[in-house]
């Protein structure tokens, strides 16, 4: 293993020179189901999750790596980031909204108002995935609210980051380190939401079924005995 890699900060967003601190591997029940919309056979077998703590030699700040040894990548610089969170949106979100979040999301800290203008690039996105409509960004999320895609909740939290979004755009305002933080975690929820939950539900849909379909076999079997 080795002890250094050169890879990006999720604190600092300086693509430096890290230290590996801590490793520690644990296993795991590794249940993958490659699309949970098809009907294909799940892997279920115990594999090692690998951890790695690594100390960015820029800002010093502390960054975990890792996931289960069979799907790490060659090389740890491509390693999934644990903590904070990763730039990549899991592949269930739209490709263009993932290239327009990762984008923005690695100059959060040195420019927060470019940020902000990148998230609420990232809504419009959204809302053109999700066929919404109306004449600005605010009408197409109330159009998403109304159309029961987004919770009233999570529409506030979407009209804020578009609110945002506008000051650092149009200079109207400055837009800060921690309103920048705010609203990286505003939209997060909210593509967690509308991309991330709809999976496991119908990931755990699938794993039901599958557990009916056992229950069922067992229970005919003990009655052919």
């Amino acid at each position: 293993m080795k002890d250094k890699t050169v890879r990006h900060c999720g604190h600092c967003s300086n693509h430096t020179l890290h230290q590996v601190v801590f490793h520690y591997s644990s296993p795991a029940l590794w249940d993958h189901i490659a699309d949970p919309y098809e009907e294909e056979e799940k892997l279920r077998e115990i594999e090692p999750i690998l951890y790695y703590v690594l100390e960015c030699s820029t800002c010093k700040d502390i960054s975990l790596v890792g996931g289960y040894a069979t799907e790490l990548p060659e090389k740890m610089h491509d390693y999934p980031l644990l903590y904070p969170n990763s730039i990549e949106l899991p592949d269930s979100v739209p490709r263009n909204i993932r290239a327009v979040y990762t984008e923005g999301a690695k100059i959060r800290h040195r420019a927060p108002n470019a940020f902000a203008g990148q998230i609420r690039k990232a809504l419009e996105l959204l809302c053109d995935d999700k066929k919404s409509l109306g004449r600005d960004l605010f009408h197409k999320l109330q159009y998403l609210s109304d159309k029961g895609v987004l919770p009233i909740t999570l529409t506030d939290m979407a009209s804020l980051i578009r609110k945002i979004g506008n000051a650092g755009v149009h200079s109207k305002g400055e837009v800060y380190f921690f309103d920048a933080a705010l609203i990286d975690d505003f939209f997060r929820t909210v593509i967690e939401y509308v991309y991330i939950a709809p999976i496991m539900v119908e990931s755990l849909k699938s794993r039901l079924k599958q557990y009916k379909e056992q229950s069922v076999e067992s229970h005919c079997e003990s009655e052919t005995e």
